[in-house]
């Protein structure tokens, strides 16, 4: 189950459609690991499909619910631990909904420098930090969401 500010997100009220994604943090209780990422709310795909009058084809985006609920993020060392440990105390918690995938990745590579994840391996999971970003779709984000979010990061790495 995710969570997000103490609510379980999977089955709640919480209104989601308005955002792209989300930046998150996993965290394994049975050995404090944590791993930080970023998931996709919406997938896309293409298809061609003929034009109405029947001359030539043209690209249609399907859009439709990711995996989001199932995700356990994309790092084979916490799947790994994650089924060794049958996903029990294991903690998926969002720290933010994204409104694009851009604000979704400087986020996530934001955190991840921040708090060092790839420098501690023995407290991350994290060992890559991959990022593109275009910086006229991340006008939501200013110093004081980020300081905001990576107050929320701080706190659970207190608990851990």
């Amino acid at each position: 189950m995710w969570t997000y500010n103490g609510i379980c997100v999977d089955d709640s009220d919480i209104d989601i459609s308005e955002y792209e994604g989300f930046v998150y943090v996993i965290r394994n209780r049975n050995n404090g690991k944590l791993y930080i990422g970023k998931k996709t709310l919406i997938s896309r795909s293409r298809k061609k499909v003929k034009k109405k009058n029947g001359k030539g084809v043209k690209t249609q985006i399907i859009k439709k619910e990711s995996d989001w609920k199932k995700y356990w993020g994309s790092n084979i060392y916490l799947k790994e631990d994650a089924e060794e440990f049958k996903y029990e105390n294991i903690d998926r918690q969002i720290l933010h909904f994204c409104k694009s995938k851009s604000e979704g990745s400087y986020i996530e590579a934001y955190l991840q420098f921040k708090f060092h994840s790839l420098v501690n391996s023995e407290k991350w999971y994290n060992r890559w930090i991959k990022i593109t970003v275009n910086g006229s779709t991340i006008k939501n984000i200013n110093e004081e969401e980020l300081k905001k979010i990576g107050i929320k990061l701080a706190l659970i790495l207190r608990i851990t």
